[in-house]
């Protein structure tokens, strides 16, 4: 094509705007990356494109014509002439990006039509890859999740005898012991510290069983109403309001009940402890078409955006005394009642998840 610079812009995981990806251009070294914004015009647009498109012939084009001056200025600065969408079943994979050419004559009727014919091509092979990536990346979970249950069947009866009878002689120790010892306390802590590693040993075997329970149709509002309950004593002590915001229809679900209680306790927990100082939870459930949504948002610290991609893998965790297996646990359940788990969040304004489970 001789083109002077040529950018494919892919959508990012992350926040799903479209960046340069590649490029390739004379001035290989100085490249200024273009971006545009997932919800500006030229991107909405650009999905309902089926063919090459010349930047002077924007304004001839009713869906194109509103692009806002910013969007104008990138293509303006980086001399683009034609903007190629890459579509694939009405998705938009990408946009290829075309600055003028080197001889500065304008692109031939022939340039075009190869263009549109690469684009469809280009469009395939990129959600294929798209698709593979995400294949290999819940093939690599899976692989891990099977590890770690695999390591838990193996040891888990032997230490869960061994940590029962530290319960046992931890629970005697406490009770024979008068109340103004000082000994007393270290009983007691000896006793729940057993306690607590008896349960993370279980929460590794109930990943390793994968066991199937009984469901049931439920009201999601009620379940979490049940869960709000618990968490706001241990929130009205630490200075956190919760306020709740719950969908006047009925959010029914077929789930088991107490699985999702896990679920939603786990998010409360998390919320609560990113707040040392005090803060706010919100808690909302909706409904959107086919799928019944609950949100929690928090406004503390936030997560590093190096570590969101792994808080759901097993053993991974940013607190002091965390288990990492909280997340872990709480995406197998959702994902087992057919549901998503997502999360957003920004260091020092707050972290929100939300969860997508199928409508009845």
């Amino acid at each position: 094509m001789e083109s002077r610079r040529v950018y494919l812009l892919l959508p990012s995981t992350q926040s799903g705007d479209f960046e340069t990806y590649s490029y390739f251009g004379q001035d290989q070294e100085n490249v200024n990356k273009v971006s545009f914004p997932i919800n500006s015009m030229l991107t909405r647009s650009m999905k309902y494109q089926d063919n090459t498109i010349d930047v002077n012939d924007i304004d001839y084009i009713p869906s194109l014509s509103a692009v806002n001056v910013e969007d104008r200025r990138i293509l303006t600065n980086n001399g683009i002439e034609l903007l190629v969408p890459l579509r694939s079943k009405e998705l938009l994979t990408g946009i290829l990006l075309l600055a003028h050419k080197t001889s500065g004559e304008s692109y031939s009727m022939e340039d075009r039509q190869l263009l549109n014919t690469i684009s469809n091509q280009a469009a395939v092979s990129i959600e294929n890859a798209r698709l593979y990536d995400q294949l290999q990346q819940q093939l690599i979970r899976s692989s891990k999740l099977a590890s770690l249950g695999e390591l838990a069947t193996n040891v888990a009866h032997e230490v869960n005898n061994s940590l029962q009878s530290v319960i046992n002689y931890g629970t005697i120790l406490y009770e024979d012991l008068a109340d103004d010892n000082p000994l007393r306390e270290d009983a007691k802590i000896i006793e729940s510290e057993a306690i607590r590693a008896r349960n993370i040993v279980e929460i590794l075997l109930g990943i390793a069983r994968k066991e199937r329970t009984t469901r049931e149709t439920v009201d999601l509002n009620d379940v979490v109403k049940s869960v709000v309950t618990l968490a706001r004593l241990r929130a009205k002590s630490e200075n956190i309001l919760v306020q709740e915001n719950y969908s006047l229809e009925a959010p029914m679900v077929k789930a088991n009940a107490e699985q999702l209680r896990q679920v939603f306790l786990n998010l409360f927990t998390n919320a609560t402890d990113a707040m040392p100082q005090g803060g706010k939870i919100d808690v909302s459930t909706t409904i959107a078409n086919k799928n019944v949504i609950f949100t929690v948002t928090d406004t503390g610290m936030g997560i590093p955006q190096n570590a969101i991609e792994k808080i759901f893998d097993p053993l991974y965790t940013t607190k002091i005394n965390g288990t990492g297996l909280g997340l872990t646990v709480s995406r197998s359940i959702v994902e087992e009642h057919g549901g998503t788990i997502e999360v957003e969040s920004e260091e020092n304004k707050g972290t929100t998840f939300t969860i997508r489970l199928p409508r009845v």
